[in-house]
């Protein structure tokens, strides 16, 4: 039996539009986006190793505990950014699973996470695999979402050895830190500027 579709009348549509409900969702759904576009800035910037990056996830007087850093979330930007320049020539932060509970202008999260720190030390390379989570308080001040407090809760590690790199894969423009990247020239770019390299 064919089944008939019915459209919704427009005055239905302008009641939803106008409900407290409606604008209650459409609320939330901006707020778990600005969450999410949050954590996920946080890690292009440790990945990137840019300290005002960084900084810029967290309140003035946020908090951040990583087990070996355990102080203000502004000294650990600054450490943090050093310390994966220093120890590292390359870093992904990749989040997976969010949970995330909204209550007015606090939320609280946990944000799965799988890390892959590259290093190079007398001709050998080692990756080092780390699965974790991230505890955040995250509070809304002035309309703006940015994390209060960071608790790192850590699940394991692993460090393979690398044997040899793929060639056919490693074909790609390099990557770098900070404004080195491809990615800043990339974001950065103005209307009517010429990028052979980058341009679609």
């Amino acid at each position: 039996m064919a089944h008939t579709a019915h459209a919704v009348p427009t005055r239905q549509i302008e009641e939803l539009i106008m409900s407290d409900d409606f604008e209650q969702v459409v609320a939330e759904l901006k707020a778990r986006q600005d969450i999410h576009d949050l954590l996920v800035r946080y890690c292009r910037g440790v990945d990137r190793c840019d300290t005002e990056m960084i900084r810029s996830c967290f309140h003035e007087d946020g908090w951040d505990n990583h087990g070996f850093f355990d102080g203000p979330a502004m000294e650990f930007a600054e450490q943090a950014a050093q310390s994966l320049a220093t120890r590292f020539t390359s870093t992904h932060h990749f989040m997976t699973n969010e949970h995330v509970e909204i209550d007015g202008d606090t939320a609280r999260s946990e944000t799965c996470n799988l890390t892959i720190l590259r290093a190079e030390a007398e001709g050998r390379k080692s990756d080092t695999l780390a699965w974790s989570r991230y505890l955040d308080r995250i509070e809304r001040r002035d309309g703006v979402w940015k994390i209060a407090h960071r608790t790192l809760v850590s699940d394991g590690t692993h460090v393979i050895e690398v044997a040899g790199e793929n060639a056919r894969l490693s074909q790609g423009k390099p990557g770098g830190r900070r404004a080195q990247d491809p990615s800043y020239g990339f974001f950065d770019r103005r209307p009517g500027a010429i990028d052979s390299d980058l341009t679609p």
